[in-house]
C-alpha cells in the first residue's frame, strides 16, 4: 500500500528530526530541534525517490506571518543556478516549493535570498547515497539483519520497521552511529496483524547546518517493502504532506 510507504518515511524522518537535543541511551542525537525560538526559515532538500536524481525543495517561514507578503519571492541559487520557490500562504503557514537535479554526496553552494537579497549562504552536502541489502523475506518472529555501504559517512542516520493492518499500524525506529553499517531488527519489534499485514524496512541518512536563524536539511532513503504492499512511485502531494506535519509535531 502507499500508504505504508508514506508513513513509514514519516516515521523515519521523525526518528532523526523529532526527538532532538536528548541523549540517547547510546548518547546518539538526532537533527537539532527546529522551532520559531531558534528559526526563522527551516529549508529541506529530500529525495523524491530514492531511484532518482530528482529532490524536492521546501522553505517554510517558522516566524510571524505578517512578516511575509504575497509579493515577496523567494529564490535557492544552487552553485550559481537559481531556483524560483513558488508558494505561498497555506493553512496558516508560509511555505516554498521548488525541484532540483542534484548528485548524493556532492558539495553545494547554496545561497537562499528574499527578493534577490541574501537570507543565508552555505556549502552544503547532500548525503550519500547508501547501498542497502535488506532481506529478501520478512518474518516478524525473527530476527532481520541490515546491512549497507556508503562512500563517507553522512552526519545523521535513522533506521526504521513499520508494520501495518487494515485499521492498525505499528513501528520500530532507532538513530544509530554515522559510521554503522549494519543493523539487526530483534524479533518481534513490530507487530502482526495476521496474513494481509504489509511491512517496511527503511534507511535514512541525513545532514544538517545551521546559519544564523536558517536551518539547512537535507534526506536521503532506501526502503523494501514486504507483505501486502503495492510499490509505487511517491507523490509530491504526499511527500508535501509529511514535511508538513513533521514541522507541526517539532514545534
Amino acid at each position: 500500500m502507499k500508504k505504508l510507504t508514506i508513513l513509514l518515511l514519516l516515521v523515519m524522518v521523525s526518528a532523526m528530526m523529532l526527538f532532538t537535543g536528548c541523549a540517547k541511551d547510546d548518547d546518539i542525537t538526532g537533527i537539532p530541534a527546529i522551532t520559531p525560538t531558534n528559526y526563522d526559515w527551516d529549508i529541506t532538500i529530500m529525495a523524491s525517490n530514492f531511484k532518482s536524481a530528482e529532490y524536492l525543495i521546501w522553505a517554510d517561514w517558522l516566524g510571524s506571518s505578517s512578516a511575509i507578503t504575497d509579493t515577496d519571492e523567494f529564490t535557492l541559487d544552487i552553485d550559481g543556478q537559481t531556483h524560483e520557490l513558488m508558494g505561498g500562504y497555506d493553512d496558516g503557514d508560509w511555505s516554498f516549493f521548488s525541484t532540483a537535479e542534484l548528485n548524493s554526496g556532492t558539495l553545494y553552494n547554496l545561497v537562499f535570498k528574499k527578493n534577490g537579497s541574501q537570507v543565508a549562504a552555505k556549502n552544503f552536502r547532500i548525503p550519500y547515497q547508501p547501498t542497502v541489502t535488506f532481506p529478501n523475506t520478512f518474518d516478524p518472529t525473527k530476527t532481520a539483519k541490515v546491512t549497507w555501504q556508503l562512500t563517507a559517512d553522512n552526519k545523521y542516520q535513522s533506521i526504521a520497521l513499520f508494520s501495518e493492518g487494515d485499521n492498525d499500524d505499528d513501528e520500530y525506529s532507532k538513530d544509530i552511529s554515522a559510521s554503522a553499517r549494519t543493523f539487526t531488527f530483534p524479533a518481534n519489534s513490530v507487530e502482526s496483524y495476521g496474513p494481509n499485514t504489509g511491512y517496511g524496512m527503511m534507511l535514512a541518512e541525513a545532514n544538517f547546518e545551521k546559519v544564523g536563524r536558517v536551518a539547512f536539511s537535507s534526506i536521503s532513503y532506501e526502503l523494501q517493502e514486504y507483505g501486502n504492499v503495492i510499490t509505487g512511485k511517491f507523490e509530491v502531494s504526499n511527500l508535501r504532506k509529511i514535511a508538513k506535519n513533521l514541522r507541526q509535531r517539532m514545534q
